[in-house]
């Protein structure tokens, strides 16, 4: 028997492509995003992108890592005149959204979710702007505690970083202030810095310490990480 199983699992044919329709536009045009990308709104960020097909080309995978290390895990696939996402979340908890619009914005709604912890977030929202081939804007929303976050955008990294100017070391063009500590944020507690802004933006207004505050005793933040980033969300004019 399993003989024959492996027999036959080693001749089937790679799967051939169902019908049409929306669904089947949509992750068309989700394919463009095959590759590796970082987030341009964070150049130092650790955190890389990759997207693949896997299944025969019917599920496109969305992989998060931070360095060589996994981080989330996303796939997108058809369900007959419907297409799905199922997000693996680092929390530990696994929500499922549909299409909800192919139009400018891919758009995906919530559906439902497995393993939500009371205390948890999960992602509700999430949509797409893939007009600018090497710029894909991406709006992630997490409920309940981040209802309006700010939009991430992803862009395709160059094969190597560009050498630094002349007379200057690779020590002069280190990160400087509250942004040096967003690798170790990210790396620490696990959301990326957007994440982290859309939580403070989703919040009645506050002073800096009390935001501070905040963080350290909702979310287990350490006082310089909570300190560094409440400092670069004002300064962005919040």
């Amino acid at each position: 028997m399993i003989a024959a199983l492996a027999l036959a699992l080693a001749a089937a044919a790679p799967a051939e492509p169902r019908g049409g329709g929306e669904a089947a536009a949509a992750f068309t045009r989700m394919k463009a995003l095959i590759g590796d990308w970082r987030n341009a709104d964070n150049p130092a960020s650790p955190l890389r992108i990759r997207f693949s097909l896997t299944a025969g080309g019917t599920v496109l995978v969305e992989e998060w890592r931070r360095g060589t290390q996994p981080h989330s895990l996303t796939l997108y696939h058809r369900d007959s005149a419907a297409l799905l996402t199922t997000h693996y979340c680092p929390q530990g908890n696994q929500p499922r959204l549909m299409l909800a619009s192919n139009g400018r914005k891919l758009s995906f709604r919530y559906r439902d979710a497995t393993d939500v912890g009371a205390n948890e977030s999960h992602l509700h929202d999430l949509a797409f702007d893939l007009t600018d081939p090497a710029r894909s804007a991406a709006r992630r929303i997490a409920r309940p505690l981040a209802p309006n976050p700010q939009p991430s955008t992803w862009s395709a990294p160059p094969a190597r970083a560009p050498p630094p100017p002349r007379g200057k070391c690779l020590a002069d063009n280190k990160v400087q202030g509250p942004a040096s500590y967003f690798p170790s944020i990210e790396g620490r507690y696990g959301r990326p810095i957007a994440e982290w802004k859309a939580l403070l933006a989703a919040r009645p207004p506050a002073k800096h310490m009390e935001h501070v505050a905040w963080l350290k005793a909702e979310h287990g933040m350490g006082h310089g990480h909570a300190n560094a980033l409440v400092a670069h969300w004002l300064a962005e004019g919040r």
